[in-house]
């Protein structure tokens, strides 16, 4: 068993897991006050709106630095397809880390309501959107499609790094884990 001792630097892992738990702050919102009050709702989901907007602004800066600092090799005895299903995996909660806010924030702009960002400005609207209602449905659409790809894609990759801690026991998890104590060499 090959073991991995390099770690991510401070910067990843706090943005990893800054991303992670506004990822599940985002979930909460939704689900917590689908039954709520529309104007008790309307406060919450502008939150929520504002938390996307923060999670596309963090994924760009964290896809720039990853030009960078490109990601950790897995360890040399994993088998091929565990490494193109990671890549895959990786690359698909870009997508989504991207996609969703974007889809949002198109969402926003049809339907003529401004984002209040954290109740400090206005986000601007996309100059390319078309104010209409047709496409903000059709879109919030697609926002909740990607919503339940981005929670499988998480599950996913929890359970990945829950493998490569308990049953692999190579190191990998404790990159993404500052409190684990690193294995043994």
């Amino acid at each position: 068993m090959t073991q991995i001792r390099d770690r991510y630097s401070a910067f990843t892992l706090t943005v990893h897991w800054l991303t992670a738990a506004l990822v599940v702050a985002q979930f909460a919102i939704a689900w917590i006050t689908e039954d709520l009050d529309k104007p008790v709702r309307g406060f919450w989901m502008m939150g929520h709106k504002s938390i996307g907007l923060t999670i596309l602004v963090i994924t760009l800066v964290r896809l720039g630095v990853r030009l960078f600092h490109p990601a950790l090799p897995l360890p040399a005895n994993t088998p091929g397809w565990q490494k193109i299903a990671a890549r895959g995996s990786h690359i698909l909660l870009y997508i989504l880390l991207i996609g969703m806010p974007l889809l949002g924030w198109i969402a926003s702009t049809a339907s003529q309501r401004p984002i209040l960002y954290f109740g400090l400005f206005t986000w601007p609207d996309l100059p390319f959107v078309p104010h209409e209602r047709a496409i903000s449905k059709l879109v919030m659409g697609w926002h909740e499609v990607g919503a339940w790809m981005l929670l499988a894609i998480v599950a996913v990759h929890l359970l990945a790094a829950i493998k490569h801690g308990m049953i692999d026991k190579d190191g990998v998890l404790q990159r993404m884990l500052p409190f684990l104590s690193r294995p043994a060499a």
